[in-house]
């Protein structure tokens, strides 16, 4: 994968976007899902996958922490 970055300001922002006021952010994390590159961002209700991409627009993906059995 080409250069790496570090909590890239597109998906940040997003993230505000996306937050409710019944979620608050906990944790920031970049990472890999699929085949993208974003940030995972843990609150008090899920986990959320932002990834802002340059082409193809915006893709979110949460995870309600009762489904999740593995991280990795």
């Amino acid at each position: 994968m080409g250069t790496a970055r570090f909590f890239d300001v597109k998906e940040i922002k997003e993230l505000f976007n996306i937050l409710w006021e019944d979620k608050a952010g906990e944790r920031l994390a970049q990472g890999m899902y699929g085949n993208g590159m974003g940030i995972l961002c843990s609150t008090n209700k899920q986990l959320i996958f932002v990834e802002k991409g340059m082409l193809y627009g915006l893709k979110i993906e949460d995870f309600s922490y009762d489904k999740i059995t593995s991280i990795q």
